[in-house]
């Protein structure tokens, strides 16, 4: 049975610390101009655009004084702005975005630099870890390679809940962790604390339910198991996150691939996120990563909590994610991943015992092997879409993502200026759509007060993800008809998507008569579309 390490440990010295923060908050900041984030739009997964109209439409909330009940407010903002997660997904993100907003500037950009903020924390908090239980070495090699990690960058680039997720989820493990130190009730009242927080951000904090009996059984201290504080821990993360969870439980299983868990589903997310993890570090910390994990079972070697917590919470996101048929995404890893720091930091702090005098020359030279492994040695396919880790692992994961979404930033300025109250069809995919309503949201002075309609609702019906389509209509003139009865004032029209559905074929038919008040290119994921995306003044009655 494992047994924590007992030796003494003390916090990082201060001012060691800070130097640590600067040189994260540096790195930080040179991946985050030089992906290019605050030139791109927010298109780079379908969902981002809706989590930035969500924290938009929370921000209103609080700054317009309660006048009114949340819930027929956000029934309103939603008829002007059709891009609302709230109740797909829990509040805790958009409540900290809402936040942000209130003190700083409320655009895209803005909140860019939240989700770049989210990140750096993260790796100050995992180099404080690995500073207090194995040393300043690993604390600083640790800090950078998280930092540094492609799914880290681009996701400290995107209007997205995942690294809040993971700050949150790996903060209940250090609680954990300090609670197998010590049994202190404070630290498991604040492992549920931080759970309940994490579930309420996003559906994957779950999966922290699995830590406590996993860390448990790693180190065989099942007298914990008889303390009321463990089981006061549970009931307050249930209570913090159990009547929203409970309450919303059929509108989040919209966005499911399945109806239910299966074994098929199990069988393909298990292999899935195995090779993804090795995707996302790289064949060299990854094998540093399993070797820390199987330190912690060997005698002679330092069993730190933190790295039984963080095998725990490797596992029970593994385990979580190929139960809940969510889809098959890398981001859902992603708060595993100073978890995977941890491990590979014990990894190298186990192979590195031998030789410590050299340990600060042996991690420059891991370091240096992982920035320079791709530019010397090209991976044989191209880089992957913004957001996706693609499938092939190198020796180091390496790269820059560069975000280049575009096109909806000029026609959101024309649509504007044709005056208030206008009435706006957008016809795209998801993620063009969404890009269309987050660039007028953001820009509208008095929101809400202009109206945007989706394409893909008021033309068709489809699923949260987008099965069971169908179109409303089968002629143009139908389409006409129906745009007089919206009360549809301009019309915007996305040819750049791979495929266009039936709706949008019969929308660019209906509109061919009108020449285009704008013409603007499309970009996505830096492929440019020239004169892809069209505003039109709409028909008032349908054509005889």
């Amino acid at each position: 049975m494992l047994q924590p390490d007992s030796n003494p440990r003390t916090s990082p010295p201060l001012p060691e610390l800070a130097a640590l923060c600067v040189l994260i908050i540096a790195l930080g900041l040179i991946f985050h101009i030089a992906s290019g984030s605050s030139r791109s739009e927010l298109g780079s997964h379908p969902d981002e655009a809706a989590h930035f109209v969500t924290g938009l439409m929370v921000r209103d909330y609080l700054a317009s004084g309660f006048h009114e009940s949340p819930l027929r407010y956000a029934d309103e903002y939603y008829r002007h702005y059709p891009k609302i997660g709230l109740g797909n997904w829990p509040p805790v993100f958009y409540i900290v975005e809402a936040l942000w907003t209130l003190v700083f500037p409320g655009g895209p950009g803005s909140v860019l630099r939240l989700m770049a903020v989210l990140g750096m924390v993260l790796a100050i908090k995992t180099a404080w870890w690995l500073w207090r239980d194995l040393g300043w070495v690993e604390a600083v090699l640790g800090a950078v390679l998280l930092t540094a990690l492609p799914l880290v960058q681009e996701y400290s680039n995107m209007v997205m809940a995942e690294l809040l997720s993971a700050l949150l989820m790996f903060g209940a493990a250090g609680c954990f962790a300090f609670y197998l130190e010590n049994a202190e009730w404070r630290w498991a009242a604040a492992f549920g604390l931080f759970a309940g927080l994490a579930i309420m951000t996003k559906g994957t904090g779950l999966a922290l339910a699995l830590l406590p009996p996993l860390a448990i059984v790693f180190t065989g201290r099942y007298e914990l198991l008889k303390r009321p504080a463990l089981w006061g821990a549970a009931l307050l993360a249930a209570g913090i996150a159990g009547p929203w969870t409970w309450h919303f439980r059929n509108i989040g299983r919209g966005g499911w691939e399945e109806a239910s868990p299966s074994l098929h589903f199990t069988q393909m997310a298990i292999f899935y996120y195995g090779r993804q993890i090795c995707v996302a570090l790289g064949w060299l910390l990854a094998a540093l990563a399993a070797a820390g994990a199987v330190s912690l079972f060997l005698p002679g070697t330092r069993k730190p909590a933190i790295a039984v917590c963080s095998l725990a919470l490797v596992l029970g996101v593994w385990i979580f994610q190929s139960l809940t048929p969510v889809g098959l995404e890398a981001r859902h890893l992603a708060p595993a991943m100073p978890a995977l720091i941890v491990l590979a930091m014990a990894g190298f702090h186990a192979a590195s015992a031998g030789c410590a005098r050299f340990r600060a020359a042996i991690a420059a030279s891991l370091l240096a092997v992982f920035f320079a492994w791709q530019s010397i040695f090209h991976p044989p396919t191209p880089a992957p879409g913004y957001g996706s880790l693609g499938n092939y692992a190198a020796l180091s994961p390496f790269r820059i993502p560069q975000k280049q979404w575009s096109g909806f930033e000029s026609i959101a300025d024309e649509v504007l200026a044709a005056g208030p109250g206008k009435t706006v069809l957008v016809a795209s995919d998801a993620r063009g759509e969404g890009m269309l309503i987050a660039e007028v949201a953001a820009r509208d002075p008095h929101r809400p007060s202009f109206t945007i309609e989706r394409a893909s609702k008021l033309l068709a019906s489809s699923t949260w993800s987008g099965s069971g389509y169908q179109s409303y209509y089968q002629t143009p003139d139908q389409v006409r008809d129906a745009l007089a009865k919206a009360g549809i004032a301009l019309v915007v029209t996305d040819s750049s998507p791979d495929r266009l559905p039936a709706h949008e074929k019969l929308l660019v038919e209906a509109m061919a008569a009108g020449a285009p008040l704008a013409l603007c290119p499309a970009v996505r994921d830096g492929k440019a579309s020239p004169g892809a995306i069209a505003l039109y003044s709409a028909p008032k009655t349908a054509s005889k």
